[in-house]
């Protein structure tokens, strides 16, 4: 990876196959994995992200991606491609930075935006939220800048339809009644620090993921594998305000969780708006009746349905809207 320290701040990265999925296109997830690499590295100055690991360790603390504020998916990065992520911190403070991270192709590509990204971080220890180490306040402030006008627009798009008691997923037995819920069991891999401490954000992204893959009660098969089949894709077009929180609660393996989601249809049925929320419901894998939920992660995923060949908007199958009436929403 090469690095080069201005401002906006640049990493290059390659997309291996590990961070692709079957049709060797860069997963959505790992888009703000790679946000992050470019971060650090403009926090670590010319040293890059060894700098600001150092800085964290003498205060036994750790930097936490706290909120996908919005998130907008534009082309799909292929196995091989060189991807340009383009940092601007616009907001820095003494607890906490705001980053517009824009990746996009290098040399002849360098036109192709993949994804623009506006998040969150903030310093942690082992007590709660603590302030930023001196050394990653200066870099940060050297690397600062304005959000583009059209972030700033999307930032005021939040979803006017997401509105109703149906996508409210709050917690209580009524509102898990207006919600398609999916229970599972934490995995080691799944938590970072090795598996002992916390439900890492990613993993959060991908329990999200598992909880949109609708599973037909009578056959036990994937509805977006029959929606395959039939010559339709759900692609992920948008993320708005994914609040991971400050993980005030561990989450550690063998740990149940449950993903809770609503749905609307949007543009004539041929956009899916999900409201999802992740939640505790016991730290070592028991407990039903009677349990206290903690809500652990929140927010919006916007998906597109398209034709499998040609790639265009399509209203998604009526089977599909049927099978799912029970907690989806509106439709527009």
């Amino acid at each position: 990876m090469a690095f080069s320290f201005a401002c906006p701040s640049a990493l290059e990265i390659t997309v291996f196959v590990e961070d692709t999925d079957a049709y060797e296109v860069l997963y959505h997830n790992n888009y703000a994995k790679y946000a992050l690499r470019g971060i650090w590295a403009a926090l670590g100055g010319g040293s890059g992200a060894h700098a600001v690991a150092s800085a964290l360790l003498e205060e036994s603390s750790s930097l936490v991606n706290t909120t996908i504020l919005v998130q907008r998916f534009l082309v799909g990065a292929i196995l091989g491609a060189r991807l340009a992520v383009n940092v601007t911190l616009t907001e820095v403070d003494d607890e906490f930075i705001t980053a517009y991270v824009n990746i996009t192709g290098t040399g002849e590509s360098a036109k192709t935006i993949y994804t623009d990204i506006l998040l969150r971080i903030a310093c942690e220890d082992d007590m709660g939220p603590c302030p930023l180490p001196g050394t990653i306040v200066e870099n940060a402030n050297k690397c600062t800048g304005d959000l583009p006008a059209f972030m700033n627009a999307m930032m005021g798009l939040r979803f006017p339809h997401a509105q109703g008691p149906n996508l409210s997923c709050v917690a209580g037995p009524r509102a898990r009644q207006k919600c398609y819920n999916l229970p599972f069991y934490v995995q080691p891999d799944e938590c970072d620090d090795a598996g002992t401490n916390f439900l890492s954000n990613r993993s959060v992204v991908n329990f999200f993921e598992r909880g949109r893959n609708l599973i037909d009660a009578d056959t036990g098969k994937s509805l977006l594998g029959r929606l395959k089949d039939e010559g339709q894709l759900i692609v992920v077009a948008r993320f708005d305000n994914i609040k991971f929180g400050q993980r005030p609660h561990r989450v550690g393996p063998g740990a149940k969780v449950e993903v809770r989601t609503a749905i609307s249809l949007l543009n004539k049925k041929t956009q899916l708006m999900h409201h999802q929320s992740l939640w505790l419901i016991s730290r070592d894998g028991t407990g039903e009746a009677g349990r206290d939920d903690v809500l652990l992660a929140s927010g919006f995923v916007l998906c597109a349905c398209v034709n499998r060949g040609e790639m265009k908007p399509m209203p998604i199958v009526s089977w599909w809207e049927d099978m799912t009436s029970a907690f989806c929403g509106m439709s527009t």
